[in-house]
C-alpha cells in the first residue's frame, strides 16, 4: 500500500515537473503603451474609474458619504507614477483615506512622446451616487 502511494507521488511529481511554467511580470495593467496624449488620457480615465470602483467597493458606500460630492487632484510624474493625491473637497475621512489609497496605487503608463513637462496635475470631481 505504501509503495503504491510512493509510486503515485512519483508520477504526480514527474507530470508536474514536465509542465511548462509561465511567469507574468507584475507591472502596469496597461496592455500597450499609448502613442499620443489622447490615448494616454483615455487610459487615465479608465484607471480613475477602476480606482473609484475599488475605493467605493472597499467601503461599501451606502451611507451619508455616498450623498456628498468631493474633488481630488492627482499629480502624475512622467514615468506614470502618482506622486501625490490631494483632497480638494472632502467626502468624509473614511472616503478620503480610501481615495488616497486607491489613487496612490494607480498604474499608469509613462507619458507619450508628445506630452510635455515632468509632471501633470489632474483635478476632477467625484460625483454623488444616484438614489
Amino acid at each position: 500500500m505504501f509503495s503504491r502511494f510512493l509510486a503515485a507521488i512519483a508520477i504526480l511529481l514527474a507530470v508536474t515537473l514536465a509542465m511548462p511554467v509561465t511567469v507574468q511580470a507584475q507591472g502596469p495593467s496597461v496592455a500597450q503603451a499609448p502613442q499620443n496624449a489622447r490615448q494616454w488620457n483615455a487610459m487615465l480615465r479608465q484607471e480613475i474609474r477602476r480606482s473609484l470602483r475599488r475605493s467605493d467597493t472597499a467601503l461599501n458606500t451606502t451611507g451619508g458619504n455616498a450623498r456628498r460630492s468631493g474633488a481630488v487632484a492627482l499629480i502624475i510624474t512622467r514615468d506614470g507614477r502618482v506622486s501625490d493625491v490631494v483632497i480638494l473637497r472632502s467626502k468624509g475621512k473614511a472616503m478620503d483615506a480610501a481615495y488616497v489609497r486607491s489613487f496612490s496605487n494607480m498604474r499608469l503608463p509613462p507619458f507619450s512622446p508628445d506630452m510635455q513637462g515632468d509632471a501633470i496635475t489632474v483635478s476632477f470631481e467625484i460625483g454623488v451616487k444616484p438614489g
